[in-house]
């Protein structure tokens, strides 16, 4: 089985809506409605990519084969939480995070990056584990598993 793990030093983000435009400069209406993905988005689709080619250079993109894809998002603890009582946890990764991003979108969010990189295509992913934690760290732990058929 192939695999390949990296780290993205950057907040948990989740992927957000594309935007539509229906009127340009000075409130003209446009000849058509012109969709476009947010900059905060495409820029942290672009941080994942280059993750993992700093790990992973040579991957070979998997085109036909199941892939189990973990997703650990650690977000920085909000002053508040860092009691007595619950600083232990934020420490140990342990404690969840229950606010924004959705864990969906956080999800979605490095799987498009990783569209025609490390797979052809997030259809392929049949195995998805996601999480989402506080940490005095900020960043998100990726682990992509190549899987193999059963045998018959």
């Amino acid at each position: 089985m192939r695999s390949v793990s990296f780290t993205v030093a950057t907040s948990v983000q989740g992927k957000q809506r594309a935007r539509t435009v229906t009127h340009g400069k000075g409130g003209r209406p446009l000849p058509q409605a012109r969709s476009y993905t947010p900059k905060a988005t495409t820029n942290a689709e672009g941080e994942v990519r280059a993750a993992f080619h700093n790990i992973a250079p040579f991957w070979e993109c998997v085109y036909d084969t199941p892939v189990q894809l973990t997703v650990l998002a650690y977000a920085a603890p909000p002053k508040a939480m860092l009691t007595k009582k619950r600083l232990p946890l934020v420490i140990a990764e342990l404690w969840q995070k229950l606010t924004k991003p959705d864990i969906d979108n956080v999800a979605k969010l490095i799987m498009d990056a990783l569209n025609g990189v490390a797979w052809k295509d997030d259809a392929l992913i049949s195995d998805l584990i996601v999480r989402k934690r506080y940490s005095m760290t900020p960043h998100t732990d990726v682990l992509i598993e190549v899987l193999s058929f059963p045998e018959a």
